[in-house]
């Protein structure tokens, strides 16, 4: 069955190529041509992906931009007509549009093999450009998960803050979600207010200060500012996540997830922060520990790492820092046990003074003392041992009390 729509469309690209004119274009600028158009159609994809979804061969396309065919050939008119019905080109505006210079450099250049064979950034939302950008390396070329899957050859996009790698099949995988969460939510993100947005803090925070227009997502330039400054001095995003300013954990991660802190965060990935001075964090987390003390504060390692700036687990794996913290919580909670052990002998005698030539149940004791006798017997079994005896003494002594009146 004849389309006629078609047939009429390919009459007029026909009558414009039949139309006298002395212009003429050389192979290498048509094949250019088509590959841009390819690149417009699909610019989140590799320019070989984008061939092989329009059906266009890559390699092809690429020999004859730069003339390395053996001998000269050119796109057959057939292939030029059926690739421009599908991208809904007209061939006059096909044949009259001009090239940018930067792509004629680019498709020209060896770094087009080198890039489209890589990773590119295909998030719907970023401007990553693979004529002009390139993903970054993060240093991880290999890792293998509990469930002994495999990825390889990690990369970070500059642009959107994207994180890249390919799976076991050599498929191009997003690694946070975001790309799924930009599909699945972005009507949603755009239409309702904040309270009623769906999918998880972290990738509502990434999109705040992407897509999303809203009063919550203005960014303090200051605490932006004093945020890159402490990842700057290697602070803990723990340590940062502490700081009073923050009004909620969406807030914190708004600003966490800012592309100005990913890029910061990625590019000090490749220099180590200074190691440690552990003579200096010795003397700070003895002063630390008597501030706590002289402040009836418990001693916790989050306690004692967020005072000396460092993370828990650092101090946790420090073997001198983490014997101190340990011989000082032994002492504070041996301290705090004495404290109250001398408490509950000056209230169980005060009892017993109240109550003379008045006989006492041990129940009514511990009621007093406001304990269960089966949790003190167990941190205490003197002081149990005492109200027992002490009882028994008080209730004899009342009972000859009561024998002599």
């Amino acid at each position: 069955m004849i389309n006629i729509p078609e047939q009429q469309w390919l009459e007029r690209q026909w009558g414009y190529l039949l139309q006298c004119s002395d212009a003429s274009y050389s192979p290498e600028n048509v094949a250019q041509k088509i590959m841009h158009v390819i690149h417009q159609q699909s610019p989140h994809l590799s320019l070989r992906d984008a061939c092989n979804q329009l059906k266009m061969d890559y390699q092809e396309l690429l020999q004859q931009i730069r003339g390395t065919h053996t001998r000269k050939r050119s796109v057959h008119i057939s292939t030029l007509l059926n690739f421009l019905s599908q991208t809904t080109t007209d061939i006059s505006s096909f044949l009259s549009n001009e090239l940018p210079l930067h792509w004629s450099n680019y498709i020209e250049s060896k770094d087009v093999i080198a890039i489209d064979q890589g990773a590119t950034c295909i998030a719907p939302w970023c401007i990553f450009d693979p004529c002009k950008d390139q993903l970054c390396d993060t240093g991880t070329s290999y890792k293998k998960l509990k469930n002994n899957r495999v990825r390889r050859k990690y990369s970070f996009c500059p642009q959107c803050g994207c994180i890249y790698y390919f799976d076991e099949q050599g498929q191009q995988k997003e690694k946070d979600g975001y790309i799924e969460a930009f599909n699945t939510f972005q009507e949603e993100w755009r239409q309702l207010t904040p309270e009623h947005w769906r999918g998880s803090l972290k990738h509502i925070a990434f999109f705040r200060t992407r897509i999303i227009s809203t009063v919550d997502s203005f960014v303090d330039q200051t605490l932006l500012n004093r945020f890159q400054q402490a990842v700057l001095e290697h602070m803990t995003l723990n340590h940062i996540k502490s700081w009073s300013c923050w009004k909620s954990e969406s807030h914190y991660l708004m600003y966490r997830y800012h592309i100005t802190i990913l890029r910061l965060k990625h590019n000090l990935k490749k220099s180590l922060g200074p190691r440690l001075n552990f003579t200096l964090k010795r003397k700070e987390l003895k002063d630390a520990v008597e501030q706590i003390k002289m402040r009836n504060e418990s001693i916790t390692l989050q306690n004692l790492a967020s005072r000396i700036h460092i993370s828990v687990a650092t101090l946790r794996s420090w073997k001198e820092g983490y014997d101190l913290y340990l011989e000082a919580k032994r002492k504070q909670v041996s301290e705090v046990h004495q404290a109250r052990t001398s408490e509950l002998y000056i209230q169980i005698k005060r009892l017993l003074s109240d109550h003379q030539g008045k006989t006492l149940m041990i129940k009514e004791v511990y009621a007093h003392l406001n304990v269960r006798q089966s949790y003190l017997i167990k941190i205490s079994p003197d002081v149990t041992f005492f109200i027992s005896e002490a009882v028994r003494v008080h209730n004899n002594q009342s009972y000859h009390c009561g024998n002599e009146k």
